[in-house]
Parts: C-alpha cells; sequence; structure tokens
C-alpha cells in the first residue's frame, strides 16, 4: 500500500497547478475536498493531516503514515483506544 501525499495550495509542477488554490473561497469542487481531506484529524497523533506528509486511508479514517507504522510514539492520549486493524 502506498501512502498519499496532498499538494499544498498553489503547487506547481510542469507549469501545471496540481494543488488546490491558494484562494480558499475558489469554489472547485478538487480544492474544497483537498483542504477537507488535509484539515482531518490523524486518529493516533491528534494532528491534523496537512500537505505534503505522507498518510493511509483506511476505511473512513485517515491517518499519517509515520502514526501507522509505529503508533506508540505520536499516540496523543494513551486513554484512547486506538486499533488500526479495525479502521
Amino acid at each position: 500500500m502506498a501512502a498519499i501525499r496532498l499538494p499544498h495550495p498553489g503547487k506547481i509542477v510542469r507549469r501545471e497547478e496540481i494543488g488546490p488554490c491558494v484562494d480558499e473561497d475558489c469554489g472547485h469542487t478538487d480544492c474544497i475536498q483537498t483542504r477537507r481531506m488535509a484539515n482531518r484529524h490523524c486518529p493516533v497523533c491528534g494532528l491534523i493531516i496537512g500537505y505534503e506528509i505522507p498518510f493511509y486511508g483506511i476505511g473512513d479514517q485517515l491517518i499519517h503514515a509515520a502514526c501507522y507504522t509505529d503508533p506508540k510514539p505520536y499516540r496523543f492520549d494513551s486513554r484512547l483506544p486506538v486499533n488500526l486493524s479495525q479502521a
């Protein structure tokens, strides 16, 4: 399974814009969906998924690749159960 990275807003590769528009009010469906994904929280560390950071989509959750590989150092609250096998 390959990790995904969301391109940061305004990112241009080979003269083509691949990231969401810099203007947050653009209204493009792809830009809105990319921003929503980037603003979702990783269930392991509690931080947002962000841009240019590798992550996996597991079930309906987005999990940082580093958190998925070794969740122990990234747990934001050890009282919360994190069972990635059921995600």
